[in-house]
């Protein structure tokens, strides 16, 4: 259950760097007003692996050293986000 829990994770971090990437290279201003729209959806989708990882945790009696590392990058990326949409 920690790996998949991992697995989980590293996908949702590895599609929210292919959304920055693909928002920094978006040239039109609508194309960017769309992928600031979907900052908030990015913070939900982040908070759901986040979630699913701490239920593992709970069920699993801890993480390994790999999972307690993407639950930190995982909460940082959140904090992010919600930090830079409240401005």
């Amino acid at each position: 259950m920690v790996d998949i829990s991992s697995g989980c994770m590293e996908q949702a971090l590895k599609e929210k760097r292919e959304a920055k990437i693909a928002s920094h290279t978006a040239e039109s201003r609508e194309a960017k007003a769309s992928m600031k729209s979907k900052t908030v959806g990015w913070a939900k989708t982040l908070w759901r692996a986040f979630n699913f990882a701490f239920r593992v945790y709970n069920f699993a009696g801890g993480h390994d050293d790999r999972a307690d590392r993407l639950t930190k990058e995982l909460a940082d990326e959140i904090k992010l986000i919600l930090g830079n949409h409240s401005s």
